[in-house]
């Protein structure tokens, strides 16, 4: 089992899913706290650090494209 990342508790299984891939069986499963205040504040945060994720991915990629005009320039 998980534990929260913010107040330490046990997760609770939300719901499990089986999928066969190459002969192989992986099991996806959800949990989310059980304190549903909490649940709301860690997905909060979830959602913050994937847009900064994709800003500073976008930033990189910028960065790279940039690089590659200068040098093409020279």
């Amino acid at each position: 089992m998980s534990i929260c990342p913010r107040c330490g508790k046990q997760r609770v299984i939300v719901s499990s899913v089986t999928e066969v891939v190459s002969k192989s069986e992986i099991t996806y499963t959800k949990t989310v706290c059980p304190n549903p205040e909490c649940q709301k504040v860690v997905e909060s945060n979830l959602k913050n650090d994937e847009r900064k994720r994709a800003v500073f991915k976008e930033e990189q990629e910028r960065r790279s494209l940039q690089r590659l005009a200068e040098k093409k320039a020279i």
